[in-house]
């Protein structure tokens, strides 16, 4: 949830569009008399993210952002999500505020031992009361906080859960304490705010068959086929530029990722750039408003499908699906025992279509099962698990970083860092860490009941070892150990 380098590449709103609605949330976020709930809704790919995330970098860089989290389709902890954001809230705002965080660190050191009963009494402890105190004393500032792609938190339970926390708790807020919440519409939490806040929150929803949005969409692609055409000139046959415009937005039909993919997809050959433009305006089944048939398209031209390839692909977008956190090719190599460079090498072809939850669905979806990048969840998922039981039985040793006095405190080894740098690689520490996650997205088997059997009684204590060092020990065992025991159905 936390904004990652991926993250913060992501793109902002061109200039001069989507104007009318950032000034919308302008204004609102300014205003102390409407309702300190913006709810941003739309269709999956009409840019809900884009907006969020330009106006997190604006009011960032007026220091007015209290905190940005951003919600990415399994990339979260269902066990910990809820009580998660309500933790990065309060630092956001304790960073800010010298009132919040004395009032925070005095909570905080008085419910150390037995914690909080429910996420509600954590929201109460750590924000709303708090907020009201900086509020009295008069040092409280405006601050924005932006929930984006809220719907994809977790599973339905969390998503009430989060849906409940929203509506019950955010409205008795100073009315200077604003969020903005992004879902997609139709959504089961898009239902479930409705419900909740109706009364309390300002509403907007991103029609994409509106001439607004076909208006920006024309402007995207006229500007970024423009870029490319400074350095190439494009030329189709029998038409014009403007046609050439017209045809790549009327086949975006209101959907920013379905035009953002097709010109990635251009862009990404300079060679064969005219070649790309003409398939993308030629093929009437893309240009019909198809993002599926756009996704089919790039990835049929996009490489020969024999079997290794297949496999290949397969593998390592299951870690990208997948994996509980974004990962790096040369962690997916190791993982999955691949020379070096083969991940980095491998991806480029398919690289800019990664960032958007449409294309998990799609790859997963029964329309494309018979396709060579259909990938099957189940099977994707259990691979992960139990290359993770693998892998740390492979790499994990009494003493592996190979200390001079194996028993000293963190606090006491010199360099601890260069050790971990050295001898505890960022693939193992991401296995390390997620092991039980990837445990608990999959049934029940001999093969994992085994694994875990052999982790138990041969690997467990090493492991243990790996989460002091790094200084995951306190964030992982517990948690892991209930996931495990769980897993196996032990009550």
């Amino acid at each position: 949830m936390v904004t990652t380098e991926e993250e913060a590449d992501r793109p902002k709103c061109l200039d001069g569009t989507r104007f009318d609605l950032l000034q919308q949330i302008r204004s609102w976020a300014e205003s102390s008399d409407s309702p300190n709930i913006f709810l941003l809704t739309g269709d999956s790919g009409t840019g809900k993210s884009t907006v969020a995330r330009t106006i997190a970098e604006e009011f960032g860089q007026e220091e007015r952002l209290g905190s940005y989290i951003y919600f990415e389709k399994g990339k979260t902890d269902s066990n910990t999500v809820v009580n998660s954001v309500i933790k990065t809230i309060a630092y956001g705002l304790a960073k800010k505020n010298p009132v919040i965080a004395k009032k925070i660190y005095a909570t905080s050191t008085s419910n150390f031992e037995l914690g909080f009963p429910s996420s509600h009494v954590m929201f109460e402890n750590l924000v709303h009361i708090p907020l009201l105190e900086a509020a009295k004393k008069g040092v409280f500032k405006p601050s924005l906080i932006i929930l984006d792609a809220l719907d994809e938190c977790g599973p339905s339970h969390i998503q009430e859960e989060l849906a409940g926390l929203v509506g019950e708790n955010i409205s008795k807020l100073p009315s200077l304490f604003r969020f903005l919440v992004t879902t997609r519409q139709e959504s089961s939490l898009e239902s479930l705010l409705q419900a909740q806040i109706a009364s309390n929150c300002k509403y907007y929803k991103l029609d994409r068959t509106s001439t607004s949005s076909r208006n920006d969409i024309l402007k995207f692609v006229n500007h970024k086929m423009w870029e490319l055409g400074k350095f190439q000139d494009f030329e189709i046959e029998d038409k014009t530029w403007k046609d050439i415009i017209g045809e790549l937005g009327a086949g975006a039909d209101g959907v920013f990722v379905w035009a953002s993919v097709a010109i990635s997809y251009i862009s990404n050959s300079y060679l064969n750039r005219p070649e790309r433009l003409g398939a993308l305006v030629n093929d009437q089944a893309t240009t019909n408003k198809s993002l599926s048939r756009l996704y089919e398209m790039i990835l049929e031209k996009g490489s020969t499908w024999d079997d290794l390839k297949r496999e290949r692909f397969r593998s390592i977008f299951s870690l990208i699906l997948f994996g509980k956190r974004w990962i790096t090719n040369p962690e997916i190599d190791v993982l999955l025992g691949l020379e070096i460079g083969t991940t980095h090498a491998f991806l480029p072809r398919v690289k800019r279509l990664i960032h958007h939850v449409s294309l998990y669905e799609y790859l997963v979806s029964s329309e494309c099962v018979n396709k060579s990048w259909y990938i099957d969840e189940g099977e994707g998922r259990m691979k992960i698990s139990l290359c993770c039981f693998e892998q740390m039985r492979k790499s994990l040793h009494f003493n592996i970083c190979e200390l001079e006095k194996p028993f000293e405190i963190n606090e006491d080894v010199s360099q601890l860092q260069q050790y971990i740098e050295k001898d505890i690689p960022s693939s193992l520490q991401y296995v390390c860490q997620n092991w039980a996650l990837h445990l608990q997205d999959v049934p029940y088997s001999d093969e994992l009941h085994n694994q875990l059997h052999y982790f138990a009684y041969n690997t467990l204590l090493y492991w243990a070892e790996v989460l002091s060092i790094t200084g995951y020990l306190h964030v992982c065992l517990g948690s892991a150990l209930r996931i495990a025991i769980n897993w196996l159905g032990v009550s």
